[in-house]
Protein backbone atom coordinates (compact mmCIF):
# COMPACT_ATOMS: atom_id res chain seq x y z
CA UNK A 1 0.00 0.00 0.00
CA UNK A 2 1.44 3.58 -1.08
CA UNK A 3 0.18 5.33 1.28
CA UNK A 4 1.73 2.99 4.22
CA UNK A 5 5.04 3.42 2.44
CA UNK A 6 4.89 7.22 2.84
CA UNK A 7 4.74 6.44 6.66
CA UNK A 8 2.70 9.52 7.48
CA UNK A 9 0.08 9.72 10.12
CA UNK A 10 -2.61 11.62 8.08
CA UNK A 11 -2.52 9.19 5.02
CA UNK A 12 -5.10 6.70 4.50
CA UNK A 13 -7.72 5.58 2.20
CA UNK A 14 -11.25 5.60 1.84
CA UNK A 15 -12.30 2.38 1.34
CA UNK A 16 -15.19 2.48 -1.54
CA UNK A 17 -17.23 -0.68 -1.88
CA UNK A 18 -18.20 0.17 -5.88
CA UNK A 19 -14.59 0.82 -6.33
CA UNK A 20 -13.62 -2.34 -4.47
CA UNK A 21 -15.66 -4.23 -6.76
CA UNK A 22 -14.88 -3.00 -10.16
CA UNK A 23 -11.81 -3.81 -9.20
CA UNK A 24 -12.61 -7.12 -8.38
CA UNK A 25 -11.77 -7.56 -5.04
CA UNK A 26 -13.63 -8.43 -1.92
CA UNK A 27 -14.66 -5.24 0.15
CA UNK A 28 -14.43 -6.47 3.30
CA UNK A 29 -10.89 -7.93 2.60
CA UNK A 30 -9.41 -4.55 1.48
CA UNK A 31 -11.36 -3.00 4.39
CA UNK A 32 -9.31 -5.51 6.69
CA UNK A 33 -5.87 -4.56 5.09
CA UNK A 34 -6.01 -1.17 5.27
CA UNK A 35 -6.90 -1.48 9.03
CA UNK A 36 -4.03 -3.59 9.76
CA UNK A 37 -1.77 -0.97 9.01
CA UNK A 38 -4.29 2.08 10.83
CA UNK A 39 -4.83 3.37 6.91
CA UNK A 40 -8.92 2.57 7.12
CA UNK A 41 -9.87 6.68 7.60
CA UNK A 42 -13.31 6.34 5.94
CA UNK A 43 -15.77 3.66 4.05
CA UNK A 44 -17.75 5.01 1.15
CA UNK A 45 -20.68 2.85 0.66
CA UNK A 46 -22.65 1.77 -1.94
CA UNK A 47 -23.24 -0.52 -4.95
CA UNK A 48 -22.49 -1.20 -8.61
CA UNK A 49 -23.34 -3.47 -11.32
CA UNK A 50 -19.93 -4.01 -11.73
CA UNK A 51 -18.99 -2.84 -14.69
CA UNK A 52 -19.30 1.03 -13.91
CA UNK A 53 -18.98 3.29 -11.00
CA UNK A 54 -23.12 3.12 -10.80
CA UNK A 55 -23.54 4.55 -7.35
CA UNK A 56 -26.38 2.68 -6.21
CA UNK A 57 -27.68 2.15 -3.04
CA UNK A 58 -26.07 -0.05 -0.82
CA UNK A 59 -26.96 -4.12 -1.16
CA UNK A 60 -28.67 -3.35 -4.50
CA UNK A 61 -26.59 -6.36 -6.33
CA UNK A 62 -24.17 -7.60 -3.38
CA UNK A 63 -26.29 -7.80 -0.51
CA UNK A 64 -23.59 -10.31 1.55
CA UNK A 65 -21.31 -8.41 0.21
CA UNK A 66 -22.15 -5.56 2.09
CA UNK A 67 -23.09 -7.50 4.80
CA UNK A 68 -19.89 -9.20 5.35
CA UNK A 69 -18.37 -5.54 5.17
CA UNK A 70 -20.24 -4.36 8.45
CA UNK A 71 -19.53 -7.81 10.01
CA UNK A 72 -15.56 -6.83 9.43
CA UNK A 73 -15.88 -3.26 10.21
CA UNK A 74 -17.64 -4.21 13.62
CA UNK A 75 -14.87 -7.13 14.46
CA UNK A 76 -12.15 -4.71 13.66
CA UNK A 77 -14.02 -2.24 16.02
CA UNK A 78 -14.07 0.35 13.16
CA UNK A 79 -15.33 3.72 14.42
CA UNK A 80 -14.48 5.88 11.70
CA UNK A 81 -16.51 7.41 8.76
CA UNK A 82 -19.17 5.81 7.18
CA UNK A 83 -20.62 7.63 4.43
CA UNK A 84 -23.34 7.13 1.51
CA UNK A 85 -21.88 7.71 -1.70
CA UNK A 86 -24.87 7.09 -4.63
CA UNK A 87 -26.68 8.44 -7.11
CA UNK A 88 -30.08 9.10 -6.98
CA UNK A 89 -32.55 6.79 -8.00
CA UNK A 90 -33.09 6.73 -11.57
CA UNK A 91 -36.70 7.96 -12.27
CA UNK A 92 -37.42 8.76 -8.74
CA UNK A 93 -34.78 10.93 -7.19
CA UNK A 94 -35.54 9.45 -4.10
CA UNK A 95 -32.14 7.79 -3.00
CA UNK A 96 -30.99 8.78 0.59
CA UNK A 97 -35.25 8.37 1.42
CA UNK A 98 -34.95 4.61 -0.11
CA UNK A 99 -31.32 4.03 2.39
CA UNK A 100 -33.08 3.65 5.67
CA UNK A 101 -35.36 0.83 4.53
CA UNK A 102 -32.68 -0.71 2.52
CA UNK A 103 -30.40 -0.43 5.14
CA UNK A 104 -33.06 -1.83 7.78
CA UNK A 105 -32.87 -4.63 5.33
CA UNK A 106 -28.94 -5.17 5.81
CA UNK A 107 -29.50 -5.58 9.53
CA UNK A 108 -32.47 -7.67 9.55
CA UNK A 109 -29.91 -10.16 7.57
CA UNK A 110 -27.11 -9.82 10.06
CA UNK A 111 -29.60 -10.39 12.91
CA UNK A 112 -30.82 -13.33 10.85
CA UNK A 113 -27.36 -14.85 10.26
CA UNK A 114 -26.61 -14.50 14.28
CA UNK A 115 -29.67 -16.07 14.96
CA UNK A 116 -28.46 -18.75 12.34
CA UNK A 117 -24.82 -19.40 14.89
CA UNK A 118 -22.82 -17.32 12.90
CA UNK A 119 -20.73 -15.04 14.93
CA UNK A 120 -21.81 -11.06 14.28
Amino acid sequence: MACQELDLPNVGITMDFGHAVLAHENPAQAAALAARYGRLFNVHLNDTFGRFDDDFLPATKHVMETVELLWQLKQLDYNGWISLDMSRSPGTGRGRDLFPGCFGSIVGKGIFLRQSGFEC
